[in-house]
Protein backbone atom coordinates (compact mmCIF):
# COMPACT_ATOMS: atom_id res chain seq x y z
CA UNK A 1 0.00 0.00 0.00
CA UNK A 2 2.59 2.36 0.97
CA UNK A 3 4.31 1.90 -2.63
CA UNK A 4 1.16 2.45 -4.32
CA UNK A 5 0.55 5.60 -2.19
CA UNK A 6 3.94 7.15 -3.34
CA UNK A 7 3.57 6.11 -6.97
CA UNK A 8 0.05 7.58 -6.62
CA UNK A 9 1.23 11.03 -5.45
CA UNK A 10 3.98 11.34 -7.41
CA UNK A 11 1.78 10.90 -10.97
CA UNK A 12 -0.61 13.74 -9.68
CA UNK A 13 1.81 16.02 -8.10
CA UNK A 14 3.27 15.96 -12.00
CA UNK A 15 0.28 16.33 -13.80
CA UNK A 16 0.00 19.81 -13.56
CA UNK A 17 3.64 20.20 -14.56
CA UNK A 18 3.39 21.51 -18.41
CA UNK A 19 6.85 21.68 -19.13
CA UNK A 20 7.22 17.49 -19.02
CA UNK A 21 3.91 17.77 -20.08
CA UNK A 22 2.44 15.74 -17.13
CA UNK A 23 5.08 13.20 -17.35
CA UNK A 24 7.10 12.32 -14.02
CA UNK A 25 9.90 9.75 -13.21
CA UNK A 26 10.01 6.69 -10.82
CA UNK A 27 12.78 4.93 -9.96
CA UNK A 28 12.42 1.45 -10.26
CA UNK A 29 16.18 0.67 -10.06
CA UNK A 30 16.54 -2.00 -6.92
CA UNK A 31 19.61 0.12 -5.77
CA UNK A 32 17.32 2.95 -5.77
CA UNK A 33 14.71 1.90 -3.43
CA UNK A 34 17.26 0.79 -1.30
CA UNK A 35 16.28 2.14 2.55
CA UNK A 36 12.37 2.92 1.16
CA UNK A 37 9.12 1.06 2.35
CA UNK A 38 9.62 0.06 -1.94
CA UNK A 39 10.80 -2.88 -3.61
CA UNK A 40 12.12 -3.67 -7.17
CA UNK A 41 9.22 -5.96 -7.44
CA UNK A 42 6.20 -4.32 -5.31
CA UNK A 43 6.52 -1.05 -8.03
CA UNK A 44 7.23 -3.39 -10.96
CA UNK A 45 3.78 -4.79 -10.35
CA UNK A 46 2.06 -1.39 -9.86
CA UNK A 47 3.44 -0.48 -12.86
CA UNK A 48 2.16 -3.39 -15.36
CA UNK A 49 -0.91 -3.47 -13.50
CA UNK A 50 -1.77 0.26 -14.19
CA UNK A 51 -0.79 0.18 -17.40
CA UNK A 52 -2.93 -2.83 -18.73
CA UNK A 53 -5.67 -1.02 -17.14
CA UNK A 54 -5.37 2.25 -18.35
CA UNK A 55 -4.41 4.25 -15.70
CA UNK A 56 -0.75 5.04 -16.45
CA UNK A 57 1.50 6.05 -20.03
CA UNK A 58 4.88 6.33 -20.60
CA UNK A 59 7.45 7.08 -22.45
CA UNK A 60 10.86 5.50 -23.61
CA UNK A 61 13.92 5.82 -21.61
CA UNK A 62 17.45 6.55 -23.92
CA UNK A 63 21.03 6.19 -23.45
CA UNK A 64 24.05 8.82 -25.30
CA UNK A 65 27.44 9.38 -24.30
CA UNK A 66 28.18 13.20 -23.97
CA UNK A 67 31.49 15.03 -23.56
CA UNK A 68 31.85 18.02 -21.02
CA UNK A 69 33.98 20.90 -20.89
CA UNK A 70 36.63 19.21 -18.49
CA UNK A 71 37.27 16.73 -20.74
CA UNK A 72 35.08 13.63 -19.37
CA UNK A 73 32.65 12.27 -20.37
CA UNK A 74 29.87 9.66 -19.62
CA UNK A 75 26.62 8.28 -20.35
CA UNK A 76 23.53 9.91 -20.08
CA UNK A 77 20.40 7.92 -19.77
CA UNK A 78 16.75 9.66 -19.33
CA UNK A 79 14.87 6.80 -17.58
CA UNK A 80 11.07 5.39 -18.53
CA UNK A 81 8.38 8.21 -17.33
CA UNK A 82 4.77 7.66 -16.19
CA UNK A 83 1.92 9.82 -16.72
CA UNK A 84 -1.83 9.85 -15.33
CA UNK A 85 -4.35 9.24 -17.61
CA UNK A 86 -7.11 11.00 -17.57
CA UNK A 87 -8.56 7.71 -16.22
CA UNK A 88 -6.72 8.12 -13.03
CA UNK A 89 -7.18 12.07 -12.40
CA UNK A 90 -11.05 11.35 -13.00
CA UNK A 91 -10.73 8.71 -10.08
CA UNK A 92 -8.60 11.29 -8.06
CA UNK A 93 -10.84 13.71 -8.70
CA UNK A 94 -13.61 12.08 -7.63
CA UNK A 95 -11.98 11.26 -3.60
CA UNK A 96 -11.47 15.24 -4.02
CA UNK A 97 -7.23 15.05 -5.04
CA UNK A 98 -5.61 17.57 -7.25
CA UNK A 99 -1.80 18.72 -8.36
CA UNK A 100 -2.40 21.15 -6.16
CA UNK A 101 -3.16 19.30 -2.62
CA UNK A 102 -1.45 16.32 -3.91
CA UNK A 103 1.93 16.62 -1.18
CA UNK A 104 -0.33 17.59 2.05
CA UNK A 105 -1.88 14.09 1.31
CA UNK A 106 0.59 11.91 -0.20
CA UNK A 107 4.00 13.41 1.84
CA UNK A 108 7.15 11.87 1.43
CA UNK A 109 8.52 9.76 4.35
CA UNK A 110 12.32 10.99 4.20
CA UNK A 111 13.23 9.25 7.33
CA UNK A 112 14.87 6.18 5.89
CA UNK A 113 15.95 7.69 2.18
CA UNK A 114 19.75 7.17 1.30
CA UNK A 115 20.97 10.18 0.86
CA UNK A 116 25.10 9.34 0.21
CA UNK A 117 25.74 7.58 -3.07
CA UNK A 118 29.22 6.17 -3.82
CA UNK A 119 30.47 5.83 -7.34
CA UNK A 120 33.36 3.76 -8.70
CA UNK A 121 36.10 5.71 -10.59
CA UNK A 122 35.15 6.75 -14.07
CA UNK A 123 38.21 5.82 -16.77
CA UNK A 124 38.88 6.21 -20.43
CA UNK A 125 39.18 3.19 -22.47
CA UNK A 126 39.54 4.31 -25.82
CA UNK A 127 37.21 6.01 -26.90
CA UNK A 128 34.67 4.66 -24.46
CA UNK A 129 33.96 5.71 -20.65
CA UNK A 130 33.76 3.24 -18.39
CA UNK A 131 33.00 2.81 -14.42
CA UNK A 132 31.34 5.57 -11.92
CA UNK A 133 28.56 2.56 -11.02
CA UNK A 134 26.72 2.76 -7.61
CA UNK A 135 28.91 0.83 -5.62
CA UNK A 136 27.71 -0.32 -1.95
CA UNK A 137 29.26 0.62 1.26
CA UNK A 138 29.17 -0.13 4.71
CA UNK A 139 27.98 2.58 7.50
CA UNK A 140 31.30 4.25 9.61
CA UNK A 141 31.10 6.67 11.91
CA UNK A 142 32.49 9.10 8.79
CA UNK A 143 29.56 8.00 6.81
CA UNK A 144 26.67 8.64 9.27
CA UNK A 145 28.04 11.88 10.02
CA UNK A 146 27.95 13.17 6.31
CA UNK A 147 24.36 11.74 6.01
CA UNK A 148 23.25 13.19 9.03
CA UNK A 149 23.96 16.50 7.77
CA UNK A 150 22.53 15.92 4.47
CA UNK A 151 19.17 15.01 6.91
CA UNK A 152 19.04 17.99 8.94
CA UNK A 153 19.14 19.90 5.28
CA UNK A 154 16.29 18.05 4.02
CA UNK A 155 14.37 18.03 7.17
CA UNK A 156 14.06 22.26 7.05
CA UNK A 157 13.28 22.28 3.30
CA UNK A 158 10.28 19.95 4.02
CA UNK A 159 9.07 22.63 6.58
CA UNK A 160 9.18 25.71 3.76
CA UNK A 161 7.10 26.34 0.93
CA UNK A 162 8.58 26.75 -2.77
CA UNK A 163 7.34 27.37 -6.18
CA UNK A 164 6.82 26.52 -9.03
CA UNK A 165 7.82 23.30 -6.89
CA UNK A 166 7.56 20.99 -4.37
CA UNK A 167 9.89 21.27 -1.24
CA UNK A 168 13.31 19.50 -3.00
CA UNK A 169 15.74 16.86 -1.10
CA UNK A 170 18.89 16.45 -1.55
CA UNK A 171 21.77 13.20 -1.80
CA UNK A 172 25.51 13.68 -1.54
CA UNK A 173 27.01 11.54 -4.40
CA UNK A 174 30.72 10.66 -3.79
CA UNK A 175 33.12 9.75 -6.61
CA UNK A 176 36.09 7.38 -7.01
CA UNK A 177 35.14 5.62 -4.13
CA UNK A 178 37.28 1.93 -5.04
CA UNK A 179 40.38 3.79 -4.47
CA UNK A 180 42.26 1.94 -1.65
CA UNK A 181 42.15 3.53 1.63
CA UNK A 182 38.93 5.64 0.70
CA UNK A 183 38.13 8.62 2.96
CA UNK A 184 34.92 10.03 1.59
CA UNK A 185 36.72 13.28 -0.07
CA UNK A 186 36.42 13.42 -3.19
CA UNK A 187 33.41 14.46 -5.50
CA UNK A 188 30.49 15.58 -2.89
CA UNK A 189 28.27 17.37 -4.51
CA UNK A 190 24.61 17.80 -3.71
CA UNK A 191 21.72 16.47 -6.42
CA UNK A 192 18.09 16.30 -6.54
CA UNK A 193 17.67 12.70 -7.70
CA UNK A 194 15.99 12.42 -11.32
CA UNK A 195 16.63 15.06 -13.87
CA UNK A 196 13.72 17.44 -13.50
CA UNK A 197 15.03 18.98 -10.18
CA UNK A 198 16.17 22.87 -10.28
CA UNK A 199 19.35 22.50 -10.84
CA UNK A 200 18.76 21.01 -14.43
CA UNK A 201 17.10 24.30 -14.97
CA UNK A 202 18.17 27.32 -17.33
CA UNK A 203 19.33 30.11 -15.36
CA UNK A 204 16.43 32.81 -16.26
CA UNK A 205 14.22 29.78 -14.72
CA UNK A 206 16.00 29.30 -11.42
CA UNK A 207 15.84 32.83 -10.83
CA UNK A 208 11.62 32.21 -10.90
CA UNK A 209 11.95 30.72 -7.75
CA UNK A 210 10.38 31.39 -4.58
CA UNK A 211 11.10 30.52 -0.99
CA UNK A 212 7.97 31.08 1.37
CA UNK A 213 6.31 33.65 -1.04
CA UNK A 214 10.09 35.74 -1.10
CA UNK A 215 11.62 35.98 -4.45
CA UNK A 216 15.39 35.08 -4.57
CA UNK A 217 18.95 35.75 -5.12
CA UNK A 218 21.45 33.25 -6.89
CA UNK A 219 24.71 33.48 -4.72
CA UNK A 220 27.52 32.66 -7.24
CA UNK A 221 31.00 32.07 -6.35
CA UNK A 222 33.23 33.25 -8.75
CA UNK A 223 36.28 30.80 -10.24
CA UNK A 224 35.35 28.76 -7.63
CA UNK A 225 37.78 25.76 -7.80
CA UNK A 226 40.45 28.23 -9.33
CA UNK A 227 40.34 30.14 -6.28
CA UNK A 228 39.97 26.37 -4.47
CA UNK A 229 43.83 25.62 -6.40
CA UNK A 230 45.08 28.77 -4.87
CA UNK A 231 44.17 28.12 -1.32
CA UNK A 232 45.45 24.32 -1.44
CA UNK A 233 48.85 25.65 -2.22
CA UNK A 234 49.01 28.87 0.07
CA UNK A 235 48.60 31.13 -2.20
CA UNK A 236 45.49 32.64 -1.91
CA UNK A 237 44.44 34.85 -4.78
CA UNK A 238 43.47 38.69 -4.85
CA UNK A 239 39.58 38.41 -5.53
CA UNK A 240 39.82 42.11 -7.51
CA UNK A 241 41.29 39.85 -10.33
CA UNK A 242 39.48 37.95 -13.07
CA UNK A 243 41.30 34.79 -13.12
CA UNK A 244 40.38 33.83 -16.56
CA UNK A 245 41.17 37.66 -17.30
CA UNK A 246 44.49 36.20 -19.91
CA UNK A 247 45.64 39.00 -22.73
CA UNK A 248 45.21 38.36 -26.10
CA UNK A 249 42.36 35.28 -25.02
CA UNK A 250 38.93 35.44 -24.77
CA UNK A 251 37.95 34.89 -21.25
CA UNK A 252 34.92 32.02 -22.09
CA UNK A 253 37.55 29.81 -24.16
CA UNK A 254 39.79 30.30 -21.05
CA UNK A 255 37.76 29.42 -18.70
CA UNK A 256 36.82 25.99 -20.36
CA UNK A 257 40.11 25.59 -21.02
CA UNK A 258 40.97 25.88 -17.19
CA UNK A 259 38.02 23.86 -16.31
CA UNK A 260 39.81 20.55 -19.07
CA UNK A 261 43.14 21.09 -17.17
CA UNK A 262 41.31 20.65 -13.85
CA UNK A 263 38.95 18.13 -15.52
CA UNK A 264 42.32 15.43 -16.61
CA UNK A 265 44.31 16.87 -13.60
CA UNK A 266 47.16 18.22 -15.63
CA UNK A 267 48.53 20.32 -18.46
CA UNK A 268 47.31 19.22 -21.82
CA UNK A 269 49.43 17.85 -24.37
CA UNK A 270 46.92 17.49 -27.22
CA UNK A 271 43.96 19.88 -28.40
CA UNK A 272 41.32 18.41 -25.94
CA UNK A 273 38.33 17.42 -27.80
CA UNK A 274 36.52 20.45 -29.69
CA UNK A 275 38.83 23.02 -28.20
CA UNK A 276 40.79 23.26 -31.36
CA UNK A 277 37.50 24.70 -33.64
CA UNK A 278 35.91 26.60 -30.86
CA UNK A 279 39.44 28.47 -30.74
CA UNK A 280 39.87 29.01 -34.35
CA UNK A 281 36.17 30.07 -34.65
CA UNK A 282 36.71 32.39 -32.05
CA UNK A 283 40.00 33.71 -33.69
CA UNK A 284 38.44 33.80 -37.02
CA UNK A 285 41.22 31.70 -37.73
CA UNK A 286 41.44 28.28 -40.43
CA UNK A 287 41.39 25.21 -37.90
CA UNK A 288 44.57 24.64 -40.17
CA UNK A 289 46.25 27.79 -38.96
CA UNK A 290 45.50 27.11 -35.22
CA UNK A 291 48.47 27.35 -32.94
CA UNK A 292 49.76 24.54 -31.09
CA UNK A 293 47.98 23.88 -27.36
CA UNK A 294 51.35 24.39 -26.25
CA UNK A 295 51.31 27.75 -27.10
CA UNK A 296 47.93 28.32 -25.69
CA UNK A 297 49.08 26.47 -22.67
CA UNK A 298 52.34 28.89 -22.18
CA UNK A 299 49.86 31.97 -22.16
CA UNK A 300 47.40 30.71 -19.70
CA UNK A 301 50.52 29.28 -17.08
CA UNK A 302 52.36 33.00 -17.37
CA UNK A 303 49.32 34.25 -15.89
CA UNK A 304 48.97 30.98 -13.42
CA UNK A 305 52.58 29.34 -13.24
CA UNK A 306 51.91 27.10 -10.39
CA UNK A 307 49.26 25.00 -12.48
CA UNK A 308 52.15 23.06 -14.13
CA UNK A 309 52.39 21.46 -10.82
CA UNK A 310 48.87 20.39 -10.78
CA UNK A 311 49.70 16.41 -11.78
CA UNK A 312 52.52 16.78 -9.24
CA UNK A 313 50.32 18.22 -6.47
CA UNK A 314 47.77 15.44 -7.13
CA UNK A 315 45.01 18.20 -7.55
CA UNK A 316 42.02 17.37 -10.07
CA UNK A 317 38.58 17.94 -9.95
CA UNK A 318 37.44 15.25 -7.43
CA UNK A 319 39.21 16.68 -4.81
CA UNK A 320 38.68 20.34 -5.71
CA UNK A 321 34.90 19.15 -5.87
CA UNK A 322 34.92 18.00 -2.46
CA UNK A 323 36.35 21.16 -1.23
CA UNK A 324 33.82 22.90 -2.63
CA UNK A 325 30.85 20.71 -2.00
CA UNK A 326 32.08 20.71 2.21
CA UNK A 327 31.95 25.09 1.71
CA UNK A 328 28.61 25.23 0.35
CA UNK A 329 26.90 22.33 2.82
CA UNK A 330 28.51 23.90 5.57
CA UNK A 331 26.93 27.70 5.15
CA UNK A 332 23.40 25.44 4.44
CA UNK A 333 23.57 24.23 7.79
CA UNK A 334 24.56 27.09 9.25
CA UNK A 335 22.15 29.03 7.53
CA UNK A 336 19.67 26.13 9.18
CA UNK A 337 20.87 26.15 12.70
CA UNK A 338 21.27 29.75 13.28
CA UNK A 339 18.50 31.06 11.37
CA UNK A 340 16.28 28.44 9.57
CA UNK A 341 17.12 29.76 6.55
CA UNK A 342 16.46 27.21 3.52
CA UNK A 343 18.72 27.35 0.80
CA UNK A 344 19.24 25.50 -2.64
CA UNK A 345 22.83 24.54 -4.18
CA UNK A 346 23.54 24.60 -7.88
CA UNK A 347 27.02 22.88 -7.30
CA UNK A 348 29.37 26.48 -6.82
CA UNK A 349 26.04 28.83 -5.80
CA UNK A 350 23.70 28.84 -3.58
CA UNK A 351 19.60 30.17 -3.93
CA UNK A 352 17.97 31.93 -0.47
CA UNK A 353 15.41 34.15 -0.09
CA UNK A 354 16.75 37.90 -1.60
CA UNK A 355 16.38 39.46 1.83
CA UNK A 356 19.17 37.10 3.02
CA UNK A 357 22.04 37.74 0.13
CA UNK A 358 24.21 39.67 2.55
CA UNK A 359 24.09 37.27 5.33
CA UNK A 360 24.79 34.21 3.12
CA UNK A 361 27.90 35.98 0.76
CA UNK A 362 29.10 36.41 4.44
CA UNK A 363 28.46 33.14 5.18
CA UNK A 364 29.78 31.81 1.97
CA UNK A 365 33.28 33.61 2.45
CA UNK A 366 34.16 32.78 6.28
CA UNK A 367 33.10 28.91 4.94
CA UNK A 368 35.78 29.07 2.28
CA UNK A 369 37.81 30.56 4.08
CA UNK A 370 37.49 27.80 6.74
CA UNK A 371 37.67 24.82 4.66
CA UNK A 372 39.26 25.83 1.35
CA UNK A 373 41.61 28.12 2.55
CA UNK A 374 40.84 30.88 0.08
CA UNK A 375 39.65 33.80 -0.49
CA UNK A 376 36.35 34.22 -3.29
CA UNK A 377 34.23 36.88 -4.63
CA UNK A 378 30.49 36.09 -4.60
CA UNK A 379 28.30 37.60 -7.46
CA UNK A 380 24.81 38.22 -6.68
CA UNK A 381 22.38 37.52 -9.87
CA UNK A 382 18.63 38.70 -9.22
CA UNK A 383 15.76 37.93 -11.62
CA UNK A 384 14.57 40.96 -14.28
Amino acid sequence: MLAIGAFAGDLLSHAHNEASHGFGYFSINPKALKGTKATHTNVTTIINFWKHAGLIETTKGFQRRIEFDDGASCRESRSVRYRATDALLSMFREHSLTPENARSHFKPDLSTAEVLVLRSKRMRKGNKSIGGDLIPFEATHRTTQLANEIREINACLENHSFAPMDPPWFRRTFNEGTKKGYRWDKGGRLTVPGDEGYQRWKPEKRLTIKIDGSPIVEMDVKASHMSIFYGLIGKPWNTSKDPYDIPGMDRSFVKKMVIRIFGIGELPKKWPKGMKQEYAELMELDVQKTPPISEIIARITEVHPDMISLKRLGIYWAALQYLESTAIIQTMLELVRKHDIPSLPVHDSLIVPIEFASLTESLLINSYQKHCGCNISVVPRYSD
